[in-house]
């Protein structure tokens, strides 16, 4: 049988018999697994946060792909339209 005398959390001096320990140790195992689970549960939320970001710009690119050939036919037509103005004035 271990007794130990615990000055932290008091100013008197506690024995801790194996009884106290044992619940000591049974709450610091419940705290670290509850730390290690909201540790988990934050991970999970920046991947898939990370995944929306990265959808986004997928997102944004593919928009910038179709402004690009609406621009380029927009110019072909008003080239077309020039050319055609040229050929009228000759």
């Amino acid at each position: 049988m271990c007794v130990c005398l615990n000055r932290k959390t008091t100013d008197v001096p506690r024995l801790r018999d194996e009884q106290e320990i044992q619940r000591q140790l049974e709450a610091k195992q419940e705290e670290i697994q509850n730390f290690r689970l909201f540790r988990e549960a934050v991970e999970a939320e920046r991947a898939q946060e990370r995944i929306q970001r990265n959808n986004l710009k997928i997102q944004q690119l593919e928009q910038y792909e179709r402004m690009q050939v609406n621009i380029g036919h927009g110019t072909l037509c008003l080239m077309a339209s020039d050319l055609g103005m040229i050929k009228k004035s000759f």
